[in-house]
Parts: structure tokens; C-alpha cells; sequence
């Protein structure tokens, strides 16, 4: 989008057609489980790649990375996932 209007304006339309089925994002959004997010009674998520409106907007939750790496062997892929993991245990302490 060429600005911040435009970005707004799609977020008022998805809570204005979602608002009986998204979640809001919680203030602990990571330490969410999923046990919490059954027992809101809502179905929906809605990710938004742009932190300037996930700041802003409590309907949208921030992007989820993907982990999976530009790898193309096994064994790659296993070193790959292992430093992702060491990463997620050593960020949990912090």
C-alpha cells in the first residue's frame, strides 16, 4: 500500500466482515496456548505483515516467521531446525 490509510482502511473492513470470529491479539501474544485461544470461542487469527499497524491494531496479530530455511538437504534442514530450536530455548530465558 502506498500508505498508512490504506492499511487501515483493509483492517476496518476485516473487523467489520470477521467481528464475531476473529481474536483479539492477546498482550502476550506468544505465550498464548492454544487451549486459551479454544476457550475464547473464536476461530479467527489475523496475521498482519506490517508491524506499524500490529502495534496499532489490536484485531491483528504480528506475522509468524517461517522456520523451515532455503535448504536443500536433510541433513541441512536437521542443522537448520536444531539452531532454531537452541535460538527459541536460549530467547525464552531472556
Amino acid at each position: 500500500f502506498k500508505s498508512m490509510a490504506a492499511h487501515n482502511q483493509l483492517v476496518d473492513y476485516l473487523e467489520e466482515q470477521f467481528s464475531g470470529y476473529y481474536m483479539r491479539r492477546p498482550i502476550n501474544v506468544w505465550m498464548t496456548s492454544l487451549e486459551e485461544i479454544w476457550a475464547s470461542g473464536r476461530r479467527l487469527i489475523i496475521g498482519y505483515d506490517y508491524s506499524s499497524i500490529v502495534s496499532t491494531r489490536s484485531s491483528v496479530w504480528p506475522q509468524v516467521g517461517q522456520q523451515w530455511g532455503n535448504v536443500r538437504t536433510i541433513s541441512t534442514l536437521y542443522k537448520h531446525l536444531s539452531k532454531i530450536e537452541r535460538q527459541a530455548s536460549d530467547d525464552s530465558f531472556t
